[in-house]
């Protein structure tokens, strides 16, 4: 929640940004979801069940959505709202999927998509090297994640405190904060460039 309400303040100092002209929906609702994780992740572990998980899993659909239609607008310079619509439509379908067949895989795919296809488009518009590297931790991260999440018990075990579950939620919110921070710091040095006496050499 507080990675996703310090999103909505990023969005809205760099509104102005040609960037985010084109990849604003796309990044907004990648920040929609991480409030909407938030608050349907504390509603599944209130009463875990089936029913209740499927609040936990849209909206985390639906940031994969928002992040895959914004990096996809970056690489082709046009509006992420096409984009954002269609990967939006196909999220919320793949938790119904699940919902009424058990089936993950639509859902696990756009989960891993933007592992695959985002550093392919980062290198394909030539985004900066710290930019990359930037959201190489931050999948590296998610990754962590997902593995403290399959050790769950083990690392309750180990740790004795914390479990590896919470540890999945701690990793993920600070893969969704770097993957901001990444983006604002792309701005912010273009705008720095283009304020610089030296940038018209």
């Amino acid at each position: 929640l507080a990675v996703g309400l310090w999103g909505v303040r990023l969005l809205w100092r760099w509104r102005a940004d040609d960037r985010l002209a084109l990849a604003g929906l796309g990044y907004a609702l990648f920040v929609a979801g991480l409030i909407g994780t938030a608050l349907g992740s504390a509603f599944y572990h209130w009463a875990p069940d089936d029913a209740s998980l499927i609040w936990d899993r849209l909206p985390i659909a639906l940031l994969c959505a928002g992040l895959l239609a914004a990096s996809f607008a970056e690489v082709n310079r046009s509006s992420s709202w096409l984009p954002s619509i269609l990967l939006s439509l196909f999220g919320a379908a793949s938790v119904m999927w699940w919902s009424y067949t058990g089936d993950l895989r639509p859902y696990v795919l756009l989960q891993v998509a933007p592992l695959v296809l985002i550093p392919i488009w980062q290198s394909l518009r030539a985004a900066s090297r710290s930019e990359r590297a930037m959201f190489g931790a931050a999948m590296g991260i998610y990754v962590c994640s997902r593995l403290a999440e399959l050790f769950d018990i083990r690392l309750y075990t180990l740790l004795g405190t914390i479990s590896g579950h919470t540890l999945k939620h701690l990793l993920a919110a600070a893969t969704a904060a770097l993957i901001l921070q990444s983006v604002a710091h792309a701005i912010e040095n273009k705008n720095k460039e283009a304020l610089s006496p030296l940038s018209a050499w």
